[in-house]
């Protein structure tokens, strides 16, 4: 049975998301004590009322991975609904097909982000790493300034770990791109070894990256409570 429901985690982002602070209903940019007469209220089409509507607003101001994991989790749903009888099956076709092409796009979008990401860690990481070089070079110790060593240990070690599960993502995503290739494209040769192996190894790296998330969770909130 496929997980139903995948698309309230993207559609809380969205609502949770700040109202716009300005609206596009017809009201005066002068300032009232300027204004004699009061200002006349332009009426709107049924086009202006429709995109005034804040949930609207939220949904065109939402970035695109959130938007594409959206559709993708609604056609995903209507593909299971398909499965149980509850909907044609044609209809159900073109909505798993709808969702292999979101899922496809996501997948760029996650590789473009996340070697944005890497860059700049490895960059910080870098700009660690050439200060202590600096400081070996100017005779500091970490005996004559304990605190900025100990400092750039904790950030060189945080640095290493963060590009170090960037890395898994990234593995994680070039499996998934893999994975929906062969049904986007159609491919035939070796999908029944190639694509199954690419899901597995995303499910594995998937499950390393959620163990280590709630493992971090319930060592903070341990030293939390403790201190």
């Amino acid at each position: 049975m496929l997980i139903l429901f995948n698309w309230l985690t993207p559609l809380s982002t969205i609502v949770a998301q700040k109202a716009v602070p300005y609206s596009s209903s017809g009201s005066s940019s002068i300032p009232h004590s300027l204004v004699d007469v009061p200002a006349t209220k332009v009426p709107l089409s049924f086009t202006g009322n429709l995109v005034s509507h804040p949930f609207l607003q939220a949904l065109l101001s939402a970035p695109p991975p959130v938007l594409l994991d959206l559709v993708n989790g609604l056609s995903d749903d209507i593909y299971t609904l398909s499965r149980l009888g509850l909907v044609g099956p044609k209809l159900g076709a073109r909505a798993a097909r709808f969702a292999d092409w979101c899922w496809l796009f996501g997948t760029l979008v996650g590789l473009v982000e996340n070697g944005v990401e890497m860059n700049i860690v490895e960059g910080q990481q870098r700009a660690v790493e050439n200060r202590a070089y600096k400081e070996s070079l100017e005779g500091a110790t970490s005996k004559s300034r304990p605190k900025i060593a100990k400092l750039d240990e904790k950030e060189l070690a945080r640095l290493r770990r963060k590009n170090y599960w960037l890395q898994v993502s990234r593995a994680k995503l070039i499996m998934d791109f893999i994975f929906v290739s062969y049904d986007i494209f159609r491919v035939r040769r070796g999908k029944d070894i190639v694509q199954p192996c690419a899901g597995l190894a995303a499910a594995i790296l998937s499950s390393a990256k959620l163990y280590d998330k709630f493992k971090s969770m319930l060592v903070n909130r341990v030293l939390s409570n403790t201190g």
